[in-house]
């Protein structure tokens, strides 16, 4: 199972999860504006953990959980997905799109990265060659 067949709730835990690094099912009930109970909130970490999503620890009384994967390839697991389904796998589509956002803009020192990532790439593209 990957994480685009999660439902809502399980994906709000998820990300507050990966955004605390670890944590409670009180730490997520209180991090949840609509939380339902904090028992169907532990239930649903406890499913999180059986589909392979996050791990737990003992802490004194407590669990502490934790994502399983880490989070740069659980985004990059994401962001493929995204790629796919609204970007037709095209990488130059969903720059384009990025940098079209009108919520964000993308300062003179965010287009130099942007720029040396694309020279970096096209050296290790003719070094493969």
């Amino acid at each position: 199972m990957n994480a685009q067949e999660l439902n809502k709730r399980e994906r709000q835990i998820l990300d507050i999860i990966y955004q605390l690094h670890e944590a409670s099912v009180q730490e997520v009930v209180d991090r949840i504006a609509d939380a339902p109970s904090y028992n169907a909130i532990r239930v649903t970490m406890y499913l999180l953990e059986n589909k392979g999503f996050l791990i737990h620890r003992r802490e004194g009384a407590k669990y502490i959980f934790k994502a399983k994967k880490a989070k740069t390839e659980a985004g990059n697991s994401a962001l493929d997905h995204i790629l796919v389904t609204f970007f037709e796998g095209s990488i130059p589509k969903l720059v384009n799109s990025l940098m079209g956002s009108s919520s964000k803009n993308l300062s003179k020192q965010e287009l130099k990265e942007l720029e040396a990532l694309i020279e970096k790439k096209k050296k290790q593209e003719n070094n493969q060659s």
